[in-house]
């Protein structure tokens, strides 16, 4: 597994630490992480029905998570997707949205990670594992 830094941005989570307190940051985390299979699952039905704009919409709203949690390896993926819907272009959707599916994977892994390493008591504002 690659270390968590190589795969999310700590940065953004520790800056989150600085407006959210552990439970709020926990909260958006843990949505973030059972709301994007359901995401990327509709997006790839969608495409299965040729629907464009249904990928382009479940994309979409994906990726204010992405950005606001530091997947860092997820954004370009997901831009990419949502831009290339949005042109109707369905050619490679498919072997990108699997690639998309295996970046959460990774970054699932990583986020879990990296709370796994947090001291509790340190009392730093970064969620602990749960």
């Amino acid at each position: 597994m690659a270390s968590p830094s190589a795969v999310v941005d700590v940065e953004i989570l520790e800056e989150l630490g600085k407006f959210c307190d552990r439970t709020t940051i926990s909260h958006l985390i843990d949505t973030f992480l059972r709301l994007t299979p359901e995401q990327l699952e509709a997006a790839q039905e969608a495409l299965s029905r040729g629907d464009l704009y249904a990928v382009q919409c479940s994309i979409h709203s994906m990726r204010s998570g992405i950005g606001s949690l530091g997947a860092l390896r997820m954004a370009p993926i997901a831009e990419a997707i949502e831009l290339q819907a949005q042109q109707h272009k369905a050619d490679g959707l498919a072997t990108d949205l699997e690639r998309l599916t295996a970046e959460f994977a990774a970054f699932r892994d990583a986020l879990n990670a990296w709370r796994a390493q947090l001291n509790p008591s340190s009392g730093n504002a970064r969620p602990r594992q749960e």
